[in-house]
């Protein structure tokens, strides 16, 4: 058999589809697979994503080295599943393009119509929903097209089928049946690992669920956004581009999710009795003066215990310049080719630290004392004793050294000098420059605030194994809690 190519593509096909964003065109909104799943992850999100279609907000942009890896992987799935069919000798047609548009989905009802046995990146819309398919598999149930009709596959990583994975395909099948006349009996997913053989879902078996979580959707975008939602944590936290948002929020607000071991149980129980902060938990008096509804004593006195140790644990500095709070910080300094010691490093650290100091700075240590901050209360760390000669050239007097110097010691603010213009650069490798125990060392000596500075091309690292993820993991991550200055 032939193989049929509309326009040859130039991309991963599996990238093709899966981020199709909420768009509001007029009064109306234009939703997805993904706005659909993201809904049933996070109501939250939904209200998020609205307010990014309404204008109100902009989208965040994040880059994460893992997910990044795992589009690549399911790519390459996709694009080895269609190499499969064609070798078996079925005629395969390639809609072509990203987006949903007037092309794209004339197309997909001329393909499907012509009736080849394969159609890959399917392009729909309909009542307000789009999408673009993996794959369409023709089948010999009579439709609107003729003696045959289609049926949706899905190709994806997970080993196990995930309910996100069949809430979309009931949706592509409903995409479908709007062309077809005919909602799909079975969608399926092909999952690596299985010589290609599909794991099969009939769509009748999901059908009531998938419409009650498509009316949810369907309520929340018809109330305009009423911000009644609040950034609970969830499980999609972890690769929600909304993550640093939320935090953001929760922390402002002092949320009681904060606390570490809490319970949505508890957090409900104590908000019906007026206690919405971590702080104002830290203060409930002991023993208990009421009865919980829900949950045995003992374990709210835990959690107030918990709450109290965290709030003395808070420590932050006040200054008239720009180093002031508590947390996080990215100062970025752009060079080439620095190995062991960086003087454009060097440089910025000296000029922040006098910066520091002459913004009349202050601490608040956790028994509330406050304390100017001094050159003794700033400790500056580098990987290499190169980058320690450096900065004790410009800032004599000042506490200077490796990671392993400073071990067990503390200090209201710390500064750590990356000094390595690039991952390239790095004269150990990646196991040394990036090791996430000194990133820890370095980070936790800090009692207010951690400063890291260095070269953005260091975080643009090429991981080429599961460990060199794991290393790069911990500081892309650090860069997304930080605050760049």
């Amino acid at each position: 058999m032939c193989v049929t190519l509309l326009r040859r593509h130039t991309f991963y096909y599996g990238v093709v589809g899966k981020e199709l964003a909420m768009l509001k065109i007029g009064d109306s909104v234009q939703l997805s697979a993904s706005d659909l799943v993201g809904h049933l992850n996070c109501r939250h999100l939904t209200d998020l994503d609205l307010a990014v279609a309404s204008g109100m907000i902009e989208k965040p942009e994040i880059w994460d080295p893992l997910l990044e890896i795992l589009r690549e992987r399911g790519a390459k799935h996709e694009q080895g599943y269609i190499d499969h069919l064609r070798s078996a000798g079925y005629t395969v047609t390639v809609i072509d393009g990203v987006r949903v548009d007037k092309t794209a989905i004339s197309e997909t009802i001329d393909a499907m119509r012509a009736g080849p046995a394969v159609i890959v990146q399917g392009a729909f819309e309909a009542e307000g929903w789009s999408g673009r398919t993996d794959i369409l598999k023709r089948v010999d149930i009579p439709s609107d097209l003729g003696e045959w009709s289609y049926e949706v596959v899905d190709t994806k990583l997970a080993r196990e089928t995930k309910g996100g994975t069949v809430l979309q395909l009931c949706l592509y099948a409903d995409l479908v049946a709007s062309v077809q006349g005919l909602i799909p009996e079975f969608c399926y997913v092909i999952v690596p690992w299985s010589d290609y053989k599909p794991q099969a879902f009939r769509i009748n078996d999901y059908a009531a669920y998938y419409r009650h979580v498509k009316w949810s959707l369907s309520q929340v975008i018809s109330s305009n956004n009423d911000g009644e939602s609040y950034p609970d944590p969830k499980v999609h936290c972890d690769v929600c581009r909304w993550r640093q948002h939320c935090d953001a929020k929760r922390r402002h607000d002092d949320h009681l999710c904060l606390v570490a071991g809490i319970t949505k149980i508890h957090i409900n129980e104590l908000k019906a009795r007026g206690i919405s902060t971590t702080k104002d938990l830290s203060t409930i008096p002991l023993p208990l003066p009421w009865k919980p509804d829900r949950g045995g004593v003992h374990s709210y006195t835990r959690i107030r215990e918990q709450a109290r140790i965290q709030i003395e644990g808070r420590k932050e500095v006040s200054s008239t310049g720009r180093i002031t709070g508590a947390g996080l910080r990215f100062l970025s300094v752009e060079h080439e080719g620095n190995q062991t010691s960086s003087p454009e490093e060097a440089d910025k650290v000296r000029d922040l630290v006098k910066d520091i100091l002459n913004s009349d700075p202050s601490w608040i240590d956790r028994d509330g004392v406050e304390k100017a901050v001094t050159l003794e209360d700033i400790l500056i760390i580098a990987p290499y004793n190169a980058q320690v000669f450096e900065l004790q050239e410009r800032l004599p007097g000042a506490r200077i050294g490796t990671v392993d110097k400073f071990q067990g010691q503390e200090a209201p603010i710390v500064i750590y000098s990356m000094t390595t213009s690039s991952q390239a650069d790095a004269p150990r490798g990646m196991e040394f420059l990036y090791s996430p125990n000194r990133l820890n060392v370095a980070t936790s000596r800090a009692k207010c605030i951690c400063i890291l500075v260095g070269s953005s091309s260091v975080f643009e690292t090429e991981c080429r194994t599961h460990r060199h993820m794991q290393l790069a993991n911990a500081f892309c991550r650090y860069l997304e809690m930080a605050t760049t200055i």
